[in-house]
């Protein structure tokens, strides 16, 4: 029997975290009337929670290009006395934009699966292995997040967004041995970052997505992220306006979560992840999130009408809650349920949990 556990809890009495599930499980679904409620009960006291949990949403469960509109967002929050106006707006947005899971699906579903002959057998040139080479040597003591590149720093987003980033992102990426979600980061040859760097350029120049996620997956794990960056920066100026700022800004919202994190715990897998995505599949149909107009956020707003519930829905308990763990829930079940759940989809998505296949 797993022993009780003391919880923050919200207004309502509920466990913060469960209500942080039930967020970003309910925009997953479009259940609209559940995101509000979720948003209304977390309101004030953890509006830190709230915002983190949308930036999450926007790399791990959305397809389309949202992110720019959903910092816009959040900087407005930061500035205004009252942020639940602005917090409930990037809400409805992320719930009405398409969804996709490739990014979180790829964790779990791919990279665990690419084979050492794939890795040493990629094709890589010349060029790739200097460019790799100059990155290990400028990164393999990296102290802080990589914000210093200005051109990652351009865009329409604010120069006050730009401003916190900067100030919000000192945080230690270059950590000793630690669980991850990966597993434990085990001591390891620098050759094979060197030439996880390589196979990354190679594979965005190829278009290759499984490459190229394998290779962002393993620089984030060994704490290279500032090579990733560096590499993904080559191809980024060469993209559409959309989808390069769509890069940027995942860049930035990257540097907005691992300030709120502890050093141990620093990563941007996600980030990186559909960055590299945008990159190899370019020529691919992006939409922007759906926009709401302040009209319609204060309609939701007021007429919200699940009042004060006695129980949360079942999807709330998963693998990542306390009462999804004491029940048994498994990841294998967290990956099937959360993909087939996902409204409205994405018509073209790449990583799906194969039926059959139990991922741990």
């Amino acid at each position: 029997m797993m022993a009780e556990k003391k919880t923050l809890r919200t207004k309502n009495n509920f466990d913060v975290f469960e209500v942080r599930s039930l967020l970003q499980k309910a925009i997953r679904r479009n259940d609209v009337e559940w995101a509000v409620w979720a948003v209304q009960e977390l309101l004030p006291q953890w509006s830190a929670i709230v915002q983190s949990c949308l930036l999450t949403v926007a790399c791990e469960d959305v397809g389309a290009c949202c992110t720019s509109q959903l910092l816009a967002d959040l900087d407005a929050a930061s500035g205004a006395s009252d942020s639940s106006f602005h917090l409930l707006k990037a809400t409805l947005m992320l719930c009405a934009s398409e969804k996709s899971r490739d990014t979180d699906n790829f964790i779990f579903v791919v990279y665990p699966f690419v084979t050492e002959s794939e890795i040493e057998s990629y094709a890589v040139t010349e060029d790739d292995k200097r460019f790799a080479e100059k990155a290990l040597d400028k990164y393999k003591m990296e102290k802080t997040f990589p914000v210093s590149k200005s051109d990652y720093l351009s865009g329409s987003f604010s120069a006050s967004a730009v401003q916190k980033t900067k100030k919000q992102a000192q945080r230690s990426l270059f950590v000793t041995p630690t669980e991850t979600d990966f597993g434990t980061v085990e001591s390891f040859d620098e050759s094979e970052s060197k030439n996880a760097i390589a196979v990354l350029r190679a594979a965005l120049r190829a278009k290759d997505k499984r490459m190229a996620g394998w290779a962002c997956c393993f620089l984030n794990v060994h704490r290279y992220v500032g090579a990733a960056w560096d590499v993904i920066y080559e191809f980024v100026l060469d993209l559409p306006s959309l989808l390069h700022e769509e890069v940027v800004v995942n860049y930035q919202s990257a540097g907005f979560l691992n300030a709120k994190k502890a050093r141990s715990e620093c990563s941007c897998c996600l980030q990186l992840l559909k960055s590299a995505f945008i990159i190899c599949g370019q020529d691919e149909e992006y939409v922007c999130g759906v926009g709401f107009s302040d009209r319609d956020v204060q309609v939701y707003w007021r007429n919200s009408t699940i009042g004060k519930p006695l129980t949360l829905p079942e999807y709330t308990f998963d693998i990542h809650t306390f009462a999804g763990k004491a029940a048994g829930k498994t990841k294998n079940d967290f990956l099937f349920s959360e993909n087939a759940a996902l409204s409205p989809k994405r018509g073209r998505t790449v990583f799906d949990p194969v039926p059959g296949v139990v991922y741990s």
